[in-house]
């Protein structure tokens, strides 16, 4: 039972890592589109 709670609360850090390298990646997008002078 703990070994599944780890492993889900790892799964939740890793889910929050990639979903804050979206939003960079489309901030950056929308910028390089519509650089903001």
């Amino acid at each position: 039972m703990k070994y599944k709670e780890k492993t889900y609360v790892n799964r939740q850090k890793d889910i929050s890592i990639l979903d804050i390298k979206n939003n960079l990646i489309e901030l950056f997008l929308v910028h390089s589109i519509s650089p903001i002078n």
